[in-house]
């Protein structure tokens, strides 16, 4: 039997950080990952100023341009198919492939000591969780601690049947030189709760489409937006489900075992962007860890949703938020309003989306005032 202290099922970006940061401190862990690394992973691929200084702080072993591939200042919003305004920020957005930025994570948490095993698909069946073993073919293995960074299918969720509220996303990559400026661009109107995007590469753009499927129809949504916003010839199309931000009920966790990111359904539900909350939440499990060395399953949950808390109260405003913004006379007054009201929008896209210092509560208190006064109307 091999035994760990730590073992993490999934070696995304929250598991990663998990472990790099364990094993810093001394922790054995093993990262356990369905997939053989480097793997290509449906992503956006936009990271925000925010998630730039986490990795320069948490892994400066990692240069930026290993795997920055493009930056820009500019962002466009679309209702639909019309073009709302351009907005120029004094904040830079970066284009990343998630295939490369997370094989540099998975190789720092080698370099640091930690054990990867690739290719093993972890079944609920695999896991013992009163005997804190999985087994994996012949072999079983030990743990003090387990933590599922596995996605929106995590095995852990299943295994304590803990309900889950996820989104789904579409995209796709279309192979045109990208000439010109480098402008990301945000489609609103196509689906419920949601966005399309338009992500510029060096040599092709990321194209895609995320929201509720509730009703089955995001394929044929996806499939309209490709064609009405006139992106013909993508390629490599995948689906995947991703986190709605509606929070799940981590009681229902057994024991010594910990959720992370997409598993915990840590995401921006306003913006899509999961990474940061990925990346932070692996920390602060692993901080959890370490502060209460996972002996006392009690200490150790209470430990991490302490740590946590500010990140679940950041998505209950932005749900809220949400609720307001797809109402459809909201949705159109709020691209007014940001055409309009630019000061607004810059503080949206400069301090909630690219910083952790301010929250949606924010947002919210300053949309709703302008909201009351101005009501659907445009604000001249």
């Amino acid at each position: 039997m091999m035994r760990f202290d730590v073992i993490i099922i999934g070696g995304g970006p929250s598991g990663a950080m998990s472990g790099i940061e364990l094993q810093k401190k001394g922790f054995k862990t093993c990262i356990i990952d369905k997939s053989t690394f480097p793997r290509e992973k449906l992503c956006g691929g936009l990271l925000t100023q925010k998630s730039i200084d986490f990795i320069n702080k948490y892994c400066p072993n990692i240069e930026n341009e290993d795997f920055i591939i493009d930056n820009t200042q500019e962002v466009d919003f679309y209702n639909q198919g019309e073009k709302v305004t351009t907005l120029k920020t004094d904040t830079t957005y970066f284009f990343i492939e998630r295939k490369t930025f997370d094989f540099l994570l998975i190789q720092d948490y080698k370099n640091h000591g930690g054990t990867l095993i690739e290719n093993k698909r972890i079944k609920k069946e695999n896991i013992n969780l009163e005997n804190n073993t999985i087994q994996i073919d012949s072999e079983e293995f030990n743990y003090n601690v387990l933590i599922g960074a596995d996605g929106c299918n995590s095995v852990l969720t299943k295994k304590r049947q803990i309900k889950r509220f996820d989104s789904f996303c579409i995209g796709g990559e279309l192979k045109k030189e990208v000439a010109g400026k480098k402008i990301f661009r945000i489609y609103f109107g196509w689906v419920k709760n949601g966005y399309g995007w338009c992500f510029p590469k060096k040599s092709y753009y990321t194209i895609g489409i995320g929201g509720d499927n509730s009703g089955k129809s995001l394929k044929k949504q996806a499939q309209l937006f490709f064609e009405k916003a006139r992106f013909t010839g993508i390629s490599n199309i995948k689906g995947a489900h991703i986190p709605s931000g509606r929070l799940l009920n981590h009681k229902k966790l057994y024991g010594n075992t910990l959720i992370v990111g997409d598993s915990a359904g840590y995401i921006d539900p306003i913006t899509g962007e999961g990474l940061y909350y990925a990346m932070l939440s692996g920390v602060y499990a692993a901080e959890s860890i370490i502060e209460t060395m996972g002996l006392n399953p009690l200490n150790l949950k209470n430990t991490y949703s302490g740590k946590t808390r500010h990140i679940r109260k950041s998505i209950r405003y932005a749900l809220l938020f949400q609720k307001i913004l797809y109402y459809p006379p909201a949705l159109n007054f709020f691209l007014g309003f940001i055409k309009n009201h630019k000061p607004f929008a810059l503080f949206y896209l400069e301090k909630i989306m690219s910083t952790d210092k301010y929250n949606y509560m924010y947002l919210l208190v300053l949309y709703l005032l302008k909201y009351k006064k101005y009501g659907t109307k445009k604000i001249k």
